[in-house]
């Protein structure tokens, strides 16, 4: 009876019409006195867009539940998100649970799950946005390693752009990496080379003509003056 039940669950997640009807009597099973664990073992029952259904409405529905369950769900959700690879979604969950984080590391890591999932979604401005959160959770010693992360994962997208072959995007993404003032020059002109590659397929001949001639020059990055990161100026030429 439970393996029907549990197969009739997971039919939903495909079945957009009847989910909401249904998805909204396995809500019920949620209580807000319920534990983290709990709460796991019923989610763990369903299927993953039954799951997002659910959670989200059980977080609106029950605003005053503690503070760990509803970082715990928020969670979960960024990880149900990331798989189906609903990037922009799942940042925002995450980011969501660096702000309930009470350690600082666990701010930090999720503020930077966050901050790839930004940048994945194609959502630049928001990740700088986020990753000056993640910054001002940092000391000095912390600062070098976000940064670096920061470029690795504009890198990592760039790279599923073409193994994809999302060519737009991977514009997008060349283009932001050329003002990064910590990306060294010897990269940039690879970077540039790319992208006038992808200009003249595409047939973007102003933007090549424009790119063509230009030329990089070493430049330091600039460190914030103090602990506050107001922006992330120093990071951009």
């Amino acid at each position: 009876m439970l393996e029907d039940k549990l197969f009739f669950i997971n039919l939903l997640d495909n079945n957009k019409s009847y989910k909401h009807q249904f998805s909204k009597n396995f809500m019920e099973r949620l209580t807000k006195e319920m534990t983290k664990s709990e709460i796991e073992k019923e989610v763990s029952k369903w299927g993953e867009y039954v799951q997002i259904d659910n959670l989200t409405r059980f977080l609106k529905t029950n605003p005053g539940i503690p503070i760990d369950t509803k970082r715990f769900i928020h969670q979960k959700l960024g990880e149900v998100y990331e798989k189906r690879k609903m990037f922009f979604d799942s940042a925002i969950n995450y980011e969501k649970v660096g702000e309930l984080c009470v350690l600082r590391p666990e701010k930090i890591k999720n503020f930077l799950k966050a901050v790839n999932n930004y940048i994945k979604s194609g959502y630049f401005n928001r990740a700088d946005e986020t990753a000056k959160k993640c910054l001002r959770e940092s000391n000095s010693s912390e600062r070098a390693d976000i940064l670096k992360s920061l470029r690795e994962f504009y890198k990592q997208e760039a790279e599923r752009g073409i193994k994809e072959n999302k060519r737009s995007n991977t514009i997008k993404v060349y283009e932001r990496m050329l003002e990064m003032a910590t990306i060294p020059i010897k990269e940039k002109e690879e970077i540039k080379e790319k992208l006038l590659k992808l200009y003249l397929t595409l047939g973007m001949m102003p933007q090549y003509n424009k790119f063509k001639g230009r030329s990089f020059k070493e430049e330091k990055p600039k460190e914030p003056e103090n602990e506050e990161i107001e922006g992330l100026e120093f990071l951009y030429k």
